[in-house]
């Protein structure tokens, strides 16, 4: 007759190793949170880096700003570059007039978030003028 082969007694599943719940929920919230703390390290003071907020909201602003320049249809036509950093906006590029500038400028200004406008446009005569 043949052997009765008997299964080895299993533990309940509480207390099996590495299947406790509380301590994957715990394994799980640590591994959420440390993005959290990389983005606190920039904002120590005298750090350069800038918190996951913070280029969120400079990539909204940039969207903004180039939104409004392209919309105004006497200054759609030039090639501004925008940038944006904790909130400050720089503008580049050439421009026909000091008027031109000043527009774009003040256009930079309106959009909400936007702490201060650096312009380092470059009055080039030959440029279109609007």
């Amino acid at each position: 007759m043949p052997e009765r082969l008997h299964p080895a007694p299993v533990a309940p599943a509480s207390r099996c190793r590495g299947t406790h719940p509380a301590g994957a929920a715990t394994l799980l919230l640590v591994i959420l949170c440390l993005p959290l703390l990389g983005a606190c390290q920039g904002m120590q003071e005298g750090s350069n880096q800038r918190t996951v907020g913070e280029t969120v909201d400079d990539s909204y602003i940039n969207a903004a700003v180039n939104r409004t320049l392209l919309s105004d249809p006497e200054l759609s036509f030039l090639e501004i570059d925008v940038d944006v950093r904790l909130g400050v906006v720089v503008l580049q590029g050439a421009v026909p007039s000091r008027d031109a500038e000043r527009r774009l400028v003040a256009l930079a200004q309106g959009v909400r978030g936007v702490r201060e406008v650096q312009s380092r446009l470059v009055i080039v005569p030959g440029t279109p003028d609007p």
